[in-house]
This record gives C-alpha cells, structure tokens and sequence, in this order.
C-alpha cells in the first residue's frame, strides 16, 4: 500500500510539472504570436498594430528621410522619402524618447516624426495619439476622463482637432476613435481601472471644433475632471462624475442631465431641460429663456437660477430644512410657489437643499 502511495504521488507531480510547462509555452507562444505580454507592445513589430485611433491624417514629409521597418534607427531602411513627399500617417509611437509614424502611404513603414508636419499644421510635428484630426461631420462626442481639464471651444477650424496636454510615458497617452458620427476619446490606453486609481497625475483635453458645429450629443464620464463648453449649441449633455465642476458659457443647450457628488454646475445661456442628481453639488443657472422643466434631486446641493424678468415658474420641494426665495413676485398653491403662468416646472428634492430663483 505504502508503495502504491508513493507510485500515485510521483505520477501527480509528473502530470503537474508537464501542465505547468504546457501553461508556460502557450504564454510563450501568444507573446511570440502577438508581441504583446501583459499588455506590453513590442515596438519592434515589423507592422503597427492597430492603436484604436481610425484616423487617417495626411502629411509633409519636410526633410529627406529613410522609411524603416521598425521605429529604430538601426533597423532595415526599406526606402527613402525625400523632402516634399505627401505621406498618409495613421499611429504614433514613443520609442528611447523619440517620436515615430507609421506610414500607410505612398509605402508602409516607420519614419521618425520630427520629419514630418501635418499639411496645415504651420510647421509643428504630426501628432497622431497626443493629437488627432477627425470629420467637423461627428455628431456625438464621448469623453472618458479620469483628471484634469476639459474644454470643448469652437475655433478657425476646418475639422474636428483633439489634443491633451504633454505626457511623458506614452503608455498613459489618450486614445480617439471615430465610429461613424461618433468621436469616442479615453484617458488612456492599455490600462485598468486599478492603474488609474494609483496615477500621480492629470492631464488636459482640449476638443477644437469648427465656428459653425453644432452637436446632437456630448456624454462625459469622469472621476474629478472639470469640463468647459463655451459657445456651442448641443442637444443633449450627459455628465457623470465623482468631483469635477462644469461650466458652460453661452451655450444653448436643449437637454443637460448631470449625475455628480459634488461637482457644480455653472451655466450661462439657453436650456430647456435640466436633471440633476447629487450629493451636494450646487447649480447656478444664468438663463435668457424660460425653461421648462428643472428636476434636481439632491442632499445638500442648492439651485440658483437667473431668469428673465417675465419668467413664469412652479416650484415644488420635498425637502426637510431646504427654503425657497425669490425676487420676483409669486404665490403659494397647492404646496406649489407659483409666479405668473408657471411655464419653468422646478421639482427639488432635498435634505437641506434650496432654491432661489431671482431676475436676470
């Protein structure tokens, strides 16, 4: 029996060693594969992999330069593009600190970025990950945002320019990507949640939009980022948010909808529908219309409004220490606070949240 004991534990640990070994080869065998491992890219591949960003930007080349298999100096040089050579670029890579672009045309390969500038870009470095051009005809904008700031401006643009602030380790570098009428930019790729937790740093987004763009959608999900939109007409805004503040300036905006703890909101221009649901964060509301419907579900949070002088509302609280003030005249009716014809219909719910509606 004894025997026959010692036989079965030399056969597990046979069997073991084989599976282990097995387990090691196929994880051999996929970073072989894939050049890839743990989320780790080999920048030596000899194609680029796809970075999640579809677009593809035309540039210059702006001085005689060798077209590489791999972003190396030292690796096969499969051609030369002289000065003046039109190029199709399509990613970026950070390789030893320097800048690489991987070319799709006129050839395919790698050419060090510093050789080349976009064709209206006045002479500055092509940008693919850290900046990025897309069609003015998007339609829908999702941002993905972990820290920093966000603005979303309109300028003497022709299309859609994404960019962020500088980033040392390309691994923490945004990634855009247009589906359809669709602009989709995350913080970052090739990270977890977990990562981004621990991170030391913030970055800025910056979205350049034509003079004339006019969106259906901007949905913004993120930690404690602030956003500013200025100038532009939206239909609908979708935030979601841990801390960070939102500011929108002369903006006319058909629906905002706001699901914060404590990130304000500050807006200046035209709305027609607000939905607020915090901790306690506050709203301040500048308004040349008359909305109608404000329906803010708070803790603490207050609502400030500036309407026109002929405004009419109907505000009704559930609320246990929350107080209703007003400048402009109006009567209580039905547990309501009633002014002229009650167009602007304001629901507050709240624990100690106000409201205070006064004229522009």
């Amino acid at each position: 029996m004894k025997r026959n004991a010692i036989i079965r534990i030399i056969a597990w640990t046979v069997s073991l060693v084989i599976l282990v070994g097995l387990l090691v080869l196929g994880m051999n065998w996929k970073y072989l594969k894939n050049g890839s491992y743990d989320g780790v890219t080999m920048i030596e591949a000899t194609e680029a992999p796809d970075s999640g960003n579809t677009a593809r930007i035309s540039a210059t080349v702006i001085e005689d330069s060798g077209l590489f298999r791999s972003p190396a100096p030292d690796s096969e040089q499969m051609t030369l593009l002289p000065a003046g050579t039109a190029v199709t670029i399509t990613r970026r890579e950070l390789v030893n600190g320097s800048e690489w672009a991987y070319i799709v045309s006129p050839d395919t390969g790698w050419i060090p970025a510093e050789s080349l500038r976009l064709e209206d870009s006045g002479g500055s470095p092509a940008m693919i990950d850290g900046a990025a051009q897309f069609s003015a005809d998007i339609q829908e904008i999702e941002i993905d945002w972990v820290s920093g700031n966000i603005r979303l401006v309109p300028a003497n643009v022709s299309s859609i320019e994404v960019s962020e602030s500088n980033v040392s380790d390309n691994k923490y570098v945004m990634i855009c990507k247009q589906d359809g009428q669709t602009l989709k930019i995350e913080y970052c790729k090739n990270t977890t949640f977990a990562d981004l937790k621990n991170l030391k740093f913030s970055k800025d987004l910056t979205i350049l939009v034509p003079m004339d763009w006019s969106g259906r959608a901007v949905k913004v999900d993120a930690a404690s980022a602030k956003l500013f939109v200025q100038d532009l007409t939206i239909q609908e805004v979708e935030i979601d948010t841990a801390s960070g503040s939102s500011q929108f300036d002369n903006c006319t905006i058909d629906s905002l909808d706001v699901d914060t703890a404590s990130g304000d909101v500050y807006f200046e221009g035209s709305l027609n529908r607000l939905n607020c649901d915090s901790a306690s964060a506050g709203v301040q509301a500048v308004l040349d219309n008359v909305p109608y419907e404000i329906d803010m579900d708070t803790a603490s949070g207050g609502l400030e409004l500036f309407l026109p002088e002929d405004a009419g509302f109907s505000v009704k609280m559930d609320t246990m220490s929350g107080k209703f003030d007003s400048t402009l005249t109006y009567a209580t009716k039905d547990g309501r606070y009633v002014c002229g014809n009650g167009a602007c219909q304001i629901d507050m719910s709240s624990m100690s949240g106000g409201v205070t509606i006064r004229s522009k």
